[in-house]
C-alpha cells in the first residue's frame, strides 16, 4: 500500500512538473533539483516501459527488433532499482550520490538510444 501511495504522489508530482515544463520549457538536468530529476527519471522510464509493452506484443517482429527489445528489457530491469534508490534518497531529504545519478542517466540515455 505504501508503494502505491508513493507512486501516486510521484505521478501527481510528475503531472504538475510536466505542466510547468510545458509552460516554461524544460530545464537542463544541471539546473534541476533532486526532486525534479527524480520526476524526470521516472517519466523517461515510464515512457520507455510503455513503449516496450506496446512493441513486445507485436506478432511480426524481425530478429533485429526482437534483439532491440531484449536490450530494452535488460536496460529497464537494470535502471528501475536505481531510480527507486534515487527516489528513496530524495524522499528522506538525503542527497543522492553523483555516481548513482550518473549511472541512472547513462542507463536512461541507453534506453532512449534503442
Amino acid at each position: 500500500m505504501k508503494k502505491l501511495q508513493v507512486n501516486l504522489v510521484l505521478v501527481i508530482v510528475m503531472v504538475v512538473f510536466s505542466i510547468g515544463c510545458l509552460q516554461q520549457g524544460i530545464k537542463p538536468l544541471s539546473e534541476m533539483t533532486p526532486q525534479e530529476k527524480a520526476v524526470w527519471m521516472l517519466s523517461v522510464y515510464t515512457s520507455q516501459y510503455d513503449d516496450y509493452k506496446l512493441q513486445v506484443v507485436k506478432p511480426d517482429l524481425s530478429d533485429d527488433q526482437k534483439n532491440i527489445l531484449r536490450e530494452k528489457k535488460k536496460a529497464l530491469t537494470e535502471v528501475y532499482p536505481l531510480i527507486e534508490l534515487y527516489i528513496g534518497y530524495v524522499d528522506t531529504g538525503a542527497l543522492p550520490t553523483i555516481e548513482t545519478e550518473t549511472l541512472i542517466i547513462n542507463n536512461l540515455d541507453r534506453l532512449l538510444s534503442l
